[in-house]
Protein backbone atom coordinates (compact mmCIF):
# COMPACT_ATOMS: atom_id res chain seq x y z
CA UNK A 1 0.00 0.00 0.00
CA UNK A 2 3.28 2.34 0.06
CA UNK A 3 3.51 2.52 3.49
CA UNK A 4 7.22 1.50 4.83
CA UNK A 5 7.21 0.12 8.15
CA UNK A 6 10.54 0.45 10.94
CA UNK A 7 10.60 -2.46 12.82
CA UNK A 8 13.29 -2.30 15.19
CA UNK A 9 14.09 -5.38 17.71
CA UNK A 10 17.47 -7.94 18.81
CA UNK A 11 15.09 -10.77 17.81
CA UNK A 12 16.20 -12.53 14.36
CA UNK A 13 13.42 -15.00 14.63
CA UNK A 14 10.91 -11.83 14.53
CA UNK A 15 12.93 -9.97 11.89
CA UNK A 16 13.26 -12.83 9.90
CA UNK A 17 9.51 -13.30 9.54
CA UNK A 18 8.25 -10.11 8.94
CA UNK A 19 10.58 -8.11 7.72
CA UNK A 20 11.99 -8.10 3.72
CA UNK A 21 15.08 -6.00 4.08
CA UNK A 22 17.05 -5.06 6.71
CA UNK A 23 19.83 -2.32 8.46
CA UNK A 24 22.22 -3.67 10.54
CA UNK A 25 23.43 -0.35 13.33
CA UNK A 26 26.34 -1.52 15.32
CA UNK A 27 27.33 1.75 17.63
CA UNK A 28 25.06 4.15 15.79
CA UNK A 29 26.81 3.02 12.15
CA UNK A 30 25.41 1.07 9.51
CA UNK A 31 27.30 -2.29 9.17
CA UNK A 32 25.40 -4.15 7.00
CA UNK A 33 22.29 -3.38 4.34
CA UNK A 34 20.29 -5.44 2.50
CA UNK A 35 18.18 -8.60 2.02
CA UNK A 36 17.28 -9.64 5.49
CA UNK A 37 18.48 -13.15 5.09
CA UNK A 38 21.68 -11.86 4.15
CA UNK A 39 22.25 -9.09 6.77
CA UNK A 40 21.28 -11.40 9.86
CA UNK A 41 24.55 -13.42 9.38
CA UNK A 42 26.47 -10.30 9.89
CA UNK A 43 24.66 -9.59 13.04
CA UNK A 44 25.52 -13.27 14.22
CA UNK A 45 29.09 -13.48 13.03
CA UNK A 46 29.38 -9.60 14.34
CA UNK A 47 28.03 -11.19 18.58
CA UNK A 48 30.35 -14.18 18.11
CA UNK A 49 33.34 -12.05 17.92
CA UNK A 50 32.52 -9.85 20.32
CA UNK A 51 32.46 -12.99 22.61
CA UNK A 52 35.95 -13.45 21.77
CA UNK A 53 37.54 -10.09 23.69
CA UNK A 54 38.45 -10.64 26.75
CA UNK A 55 35.94 -9.37 29.38
CA UNK A 56 37.89 -7.42 31.45
CA UNK A 57 38.21 -5.22 28.17
CA UNK A 58 35.16 -4.62 27.28
CA UNK A 59 33.74 -1.61 26.91
CA UNK A 60 29.86 -2.39 25.58
CA UNK A 61 29.27 -2.88 30.01
CA UNK A 62 26.63 -1.18 32.06
CA UNK A 63 26.63 -1.90 35.84
CA UNK A 64 28.50 0.63 38.79
CA UNK A 65 31.24 -1.60 38.99
CA UNK A 66 31.37 -3.13 42.04
CA UNK A 67 32.19 -6.75 40.76
CA UNK A 68 33.74 -7.16 37.12
CA UNK A 69 32.96 -10.52 35.01
CA UNK A 70 36.67 -11.18 33.49
CA UNK A 71 35.75 -14.43 32.04
CA UNK A 72 33.33 -17.59 31.18
CA UNK A 73 34.35 -20.78 30.56
CA UNK A 74 32.60 -24.11 29.93
CA UNK A 75 34.08 -27.35 31.64
CA UNK A 76 33.68 -30.99 32.28
CA UNK A 77 31.19 -31.41 35.28
CA UNK A 78 33.73 -34.07 36.58
CA UNK A 79 37.59 -33.20 35.54
CA UNK A 80 36.73 -29.84 35.33
CA UNK A 81 39.09 -29.60 32.38
CA UNK A 82 37.95 -26.76 29.35
CA UNK A 83 35.79 -27.74 26.74
CA UNK A 84 35.20 -26.48 23.38
CA UNK A 85 31.51 -28.12 22.97
CA UNK A 86 29.47 -30.31 25.34
CA UNK A 87 26.95 -33.58 23.69
CA UNK A 88 23.38 -32.90 24.42
CA UNK A 89 22.45 -35.01 27.61
CA UNK A 90 25.93 -34.29 29.27
CA UNK A 91 26.12 -32.98 32.04
CA UNK A 92 28.76 -29.39 32.52
CA UNK A 93 30.01 -26.83 34.66
CA UNK A 94 29.39 -23.14 33.10
CA UNK A 95 32.11 -21.05 35.08
CA UNK A 96 32.53 -17.39 35.62
CA UNK A 97 35.22 -15.65 37.09
CA UNK A 98 35.04 -12.03 38.18
CA UNK A 99 36.59 -9.41 39.82
CA UNK A 100 35.33 -6.94 43.14
CA UNK A 101 36.35 -3.54 43.29
CA UNK A 102 38.18 -3.97 46.38
CA UNK A 103 39.36 -6.80 48.34
CA UNK A 104 37.63 -5.97 51.73
CA UNK A 105 34.80 -5.13 50.65
CA UNK A 106 31.94 -7.62 51.13
CA UNK A 107 29.14 -8.48 48.64
CA UNK A 108 25.91 -8.22 50.04
CA UNK A 109 22.88 -9.55 48.65
CA UNK A 110 25.32 -10.58 45.38
CA UNK A 111 23.07 -12.03 42.52
CA UNK A 112 24.28 -13.46 39.00
CA UNK A 113 22.06 -14.28 36.30
CA UNK A 114 23.04 -16.08 32.59
CA UNK A 115 20.66 -15.96 29.89
CA UNK A 116 21.25 -18.53 26.95
CA UNK A 117 20.08 -16.88 23.45
CA UNK A 118 20.11 -19.38 20.19
CA UNK A 119 22.27 -18.20 17.25
CA UNK A 120 19.72 -15.47 16.08
CA UNK A 121 19.79 -13.98 19.13
CA UNK A 122 16.30 -15.44 21.02
CA UNK A 123 16.54 -15.79 24.80
CA UNK A 124 16.00 -19.39 25.31
CA UNK A 125 16.70 -19.93 28.56
CA UNK A 126 18.05 -18.04 31.85
CA UNK A 127 19.92 -19.20 34.97
CA UNK A 128 19.79 -17.77 38.41
CA UNK A 129 20.74 -18.22 41.95
CA UNK A 130 17.45 -16.05 42.83
CA UNK A 131 15.45 -18.87 40.43
CA UNK A 132 17.49 -21.63 42.50
CA UNK A 133 17.41 -19.58 46.17
CA UNK A 134 21.05 -19.92 46.80
CA UNK A 135 23.24 -17.38 48.42
CA UNK A 136 26.88 -16.45 46.73
CA UNK A 137 28.83 -15.52 49.43
CA UNK A 138 32.20 -13.81 48.56
CA UNK A 139 35.39 -14.14 50.70
CA UNK A 140 37.96 -11.20 51.19
CA UNK A 141 39.58 -11.86 48.37
CA UNK A 142 40.00 -9.85 44.99
CA UNK A 143 38.93 -12.20 42.32
CA UNK A 144 36.46 -15.05 42.82
CA UNK A 145 35.10 -18.02 40.75
CA UNK A 146 31.22 -19.16 40.48
CA UNK A 147 30.53 -22.32 38.83
CA UNK A 148 27.28 -23.31 37.77
CA UNK A 149 26.53 -27.38 37.12
CA UNK A 150 23.95 -28.01 34.23
CA UNK A 151 22.81 -31.72 34.57
CA UNK A 152 21.91 -33.81 31.47
CA UNK A 153 21.85 -30.23 29.01
CA UNK A 154 18.95 -31.10 26.91
CA UNK A 155 19.93 -28.16 24.11
CA UNK A 156 19.99 -29.42 20.51
CA UNK A 157 22.66 -29.25 18.51
CA UNK A 158 24.55 -25.66 18.06
CA UNK A 159 25.93 -23.06 18.98
CA UNK A 160 24.66 -20.58 21.94
CA UNK A 161 25.58 -17.45 23.31
CA UNK A 162 25.91 -16.18 26.70
CA UNK A 163 25.03 -13.13 28.47
CA UNK A 164 26.38 -11.93 31.99
CA UNK A 165 24.48 -10.28 34.10
CA UNK A 166 25.11 -9.29 38.11
CA UNK A 167 23.65 -6.82 41.43
CA UNK A 168 25.17 -6.31 44.48
CA UNK A 169 22.40 -4.57 46.79
CA UNK A 170 20.07 -4.61 44.69
CA UNK A 171 22.25 -2.47 41.88
CA UNK A 172 23.15 -3.68 38.92
CA UNK A 173 27.37 -4.11 39.21
CA UNK A 174 28.39 -5.83 35.76
CA UNK A 175 26.35 -6.70 32.96
CA UNK A 176 28.05 -7.65 29.74
CA UNK A 177 25.94 -9.20 26.31
CA UNK A 178 27.62 -11.73 24.16
CA UNK A 179 30.00 -12.23 27.12
CA UNK A 180 30.94 -15.82 25.49
CA UNK A 181 29.37 -18.94 23.59
CA UNK A 182 29.34 -22.28 24.31
CA UNK A 183 28.66 -25.33 21.35
CA UNK A 184 26.63 -27.78 21.47
CA UNK A 185 26.89 -31.15 19.79
CA UNK A 186 24.36 -34.01 18.65
CA UNK A 187 24.16 -36.53 21.39
CA UNK A 188 22.52 -39.55 23.02
CA UNK A 189 20.37 -37.89 24.72
CA UNK A 190 17.64 -40.40 25.60
CA UNK A 191 19.77 -42.85 26.15
CA UNK A 192 18.22 -44.89 23.62
CA UNK A 193 21.18 -45.22 20.90
CA UNK A 194 18.98 -43.10 19.02
CA UNK A 195 20.07 -39.42 17.88
CA UNK A 196 16.84 -36.73 17.94
CA UNK A 197 16.47 -35.48 14.16
CA UNK A 198 17.59 -31.97 13.70
CA UNK A 199 16.15 -29.20 13.16
CA UNK A 200 13.11 -30.27 15.35
CA UNK A 201 13.26 -27.55 18.31
CA UNK A 202 16.11 -26.22 20.38
CA UNK A 203 15.01 -28.36 23.69
CA UNK A 204 14.52 -32.05 24.59
CA UNK A 205 11.89 -33.34 26.76
CA UNK A 206 12.38 -36.71 28.63
CA UNK A 207 8.66 -38.48 27.76
CA UNK A 208 7.67 -42.21 27.28
CA UNK A 209 4.69 -43.40 25.43
CA UNK A 210 1.52 -45.70 26.69
CA UNK A 211 -0.26 -47.18 24.43
CA UNK A 212 -3.80 -48.23 25.82
CA UNK A 213 -7.50 -49.51 24.62
CA UNK A 214 -10.00 -47.13 23.61
CA UNK A 215 -12.80 -46.25 26.04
Amino acid sequence: QGRTILFVSHSMAAIRNLCTNAIYLDNGRVYSIGRTEDVIPDYVKLGAEAALINLKNRKDRAGNGSIRFLSFELRDFYTKELLNSVSSGDSCLLVIKFEKNTVHDELIDFNVAVGIDDCFGNRISHLSNITTNQILQSKNEKEGVIEIAVKEIPLSKGSYGVTLFSTVRGDIADWIQNAGSFYVEEGDFFHTGKVPLEGQGVFYMKHAFIMGASD
